[in-house]
């Protein structure tokens, strides 16, 4: 009977010490799950702006605040524009070039600085074609 007990702990220990959750990487993401790739023109044009999940489970991280990012706009046989963003809204003149793509037009967001605590980090930069 108490053997029961000690390889039910012994189980638990081991799999929680061969969860790997050092390698979890915060990733700047748009509504909560595109960060490469392709994007539905109605789900970038309802979006508020970016969110912070793991790269792993892509789950939402708690504790990490947007500062700032850049919105570059891409559009197929037009002028680029890039346009910098205060915390993880889309400002006013990103939300016109976002209301304002077409297919096959491109965004990317990059220069992502976020803040958990005191420290600071930049993300890697998202880069989405519209579909």
């Amino acid at each position: 009977m108490k053997k029961f007990p000690l390889i039910v702990l012994l189980s638990i220990f081991i799999f929680f010490s061969c969860t790997d959750t050092k390698n979890e990487q915060p990733i700047a993401t748009v509504l909560g799950k595109y960060f490469d790739g392709k994007i539905p023109l109605d789900s970038i044009r309802m979006a508020d702006g970016l969110s912070v999940v793991s790269n792993q489970s892509k789950k939402k991280m708690r504790g990490y605040e947007i500062q700032s990012f850049e919105l570059v706009y891409l559009p197929k046989g037009k002028d680029a524009a890039i346009i910098r963003n205060e915390g993880n809204l889309f400002n006013e003149h990103s939300r016109m070039r976002l209301d304002s793509l077409q297919a096959d037009d491109k965004i990317v967001i990059r220069d992502v600085r976020v803040r958990k605590g005191a420290a600071q980090q930049h993300l890697n930069s998202i880069s989405l074609v519209v579909k």
